[in-house]
């Protein structure tokens, strides 16, 4: 057995324990321990107590002294270093323009380590600012980036309550908070009422849950069907907190009413959830009740035992029947063609000389070409056509005759200005009359 107590390094911070040895250290008293770190001064926040040290695989590190005077000193001493040096790293990050906000600093207690706490989106390369803080303070530098509750625990500030942040002032560990937590206590789930400074869910949404959980499994859910002194209904709305229910309720003429009613009001809730309507099960349907005001509207009803249904026919009659229709399809189609008026002749617009051609050339007529009168053109005017064009062809070759026609109204141009100028244009008036210079 030995006797442990509790020691913590910062205000609601986490706490670890020691091995006190025979000291005396009540809750509060300043002593000096040796960590991962290296000497480090505390504070006690739990009393010694026994302790199994079987319980557990690793040693206690003993207390090595409660503080004096001398410590408290240099402890002082160390917080006024730490701020220092906290201005100094702030003014390199700018420098280095580096994407990470400093939190914190501290110093240990021997002076051996000076370690700087921040905060980033991503991984950063910090050699160069561990450089020159090494080659400034001459010591062991460290730089660790921290979460953002981590942060917000470090910094402080007051919450949406009113009051400090519970980060700051004792919580120790933070427990996992979900959004499940926010749905249990019918709080709007906007990222303003339930979200803290941190941008994280809110610490405190942990605290009622256990509350909150045991009145679900004691209260009715929400669309459960419950048995009230007022009859059956539907619940609508459930409050934990005030253990009341909100209810809707059917009358006997169909309406719908809400009423409020708490669970020592003798609230059941009916698991075998039966019809409340005034109707009863429908076995058999009357044809003459459904169809009583059909008739009004729609004329006669034909009932079953006047339609003749599919089944009570034979194979044989079925295709006696097809045979009639189609034999009867196939009389209207033809009474359909008899009726039909004979195409008009299409009215061509050279009808005179496509006349001309299909009488001279009737054995050389061709009914694939819409027009025909092309087809009926004799051989003497197909070659005198054909020279035409060869000759057209041979004098634009000659390279006085081969002239675009870019050429040609640049010449017509010329020619009209030459005109223009020898009897004057209105133009060109205008223009001398206008000229100051003249």
């Amino acid at each position: 057995m030995l006797n442990a107590v509790g020691i913590r390094f910062r205000q609601a911070g986490k706490i670890y324990t020691f091995n006190s040895l025979d000291y005396d250290i009540n809750i509060g008293d300043p002593v000096i321990v040796e960590t991962i770190r290296g000497k480090e001064m505390g504070f006690c926040a739990k009393r010694t107590t026994p302790f199994d040290d079987s319980q557990i695989d690793y040693e206690l590190k003993p207390i090595l002294r409660i503080a004096t005077e001398e410590d408290k000193v240099r402890y002082r001493e160390n917080v006024i270093k730490s701020a220092e040096a906290y201005k100094v790293c702030k003014d390199l990050i700018k420098k280095h323009e580096l994407p990470m906000k400093l939190t914190d600093c501290n110093y240990t207690f021997d002076n051996h380590k000076l370690l700087f706490y921040f905060t980033a989106d991503d991984r950063i390369d910090f050699r160069a600012l561990v450089k020159d803080l090494a080659y400034i303070y001459k010591t062991r530098i460290e730089l660790r980036q921290i979460g953002i509750r981590d942060a917000a625990k470090i910094l402080g500030g007051i919450g949406s309550c009113g009051r400090e942040l519970c980060c700051k002032n004792w919580i120790s560990d933070f427990n996992n908070v979900t959004i499940k937590m926010a749905k249990d206590q019918n709080i709007a789930l906007t990222p303003s009422r339930i979200s803290g400074i941190c941008g994280r869910l809110l610490c405190c949404l942990n605290y009622e849950e256990e509350y909150y959980e045991e009145k679900m499994n004691e209260m009715p859910k929400a669309k459960a069907f419950v048995k009230t002194p007022k009859g059956l209904g539907t619940v609508i709305y459930t409050n934990l907190l005030t253990e009341e229910i909100t209810v809707q309720l059917q009358s006997d003429d169909g309406s719908f009413s809400q009423e409020i009613f708490k669970i020592s009001d003798g609230i059941r809730e009916v698991k075998d959830k039966k019809c409340n309507c005034p109707n009863t099960t429908i076995t058999m349907i009357n044809p003459m009740e459904e169809l009583k005001y059909e008739e009004d509207e729609f004329g006669e009803i034909a009932y079953e035992e006047d339609v003749l249904e599919v089944t009570d026919l034979d194979t044989d009659d079925l295709d006696v029947e097809k045979k009639d229709q189609n034999e009867s399809k196939k009389e209207f189609q033809k009474t359909q063609r008899k009726d039909r008026k004979p195409r008009e002749k299409r009215d061509y617009k050279n009808k005179d000389k496509f006349e001309k051609g299909k009488n001279e050339n009737d054995e050389r007529r061709d009914f694939k070409n819409p027009r025909g009168y092309k087809s009926f053109k004799k051989e003497g005017d197909r070659q005198e056509n054909r020279q035409k064009r060869e000759d057209k062809y041979k004098n634009r070759q000659e390279p006085g005759n081969r002239r675009s026609k870019r050429l040609i109204d640049r010449e017509l141009n010329a020619k009209r200005t030459e005109k223009e100028n020898e009897t004057g244009s209105p133009f060109r008036k205008i223009q001398n009359e206008g000229d100051d210079s003249k």
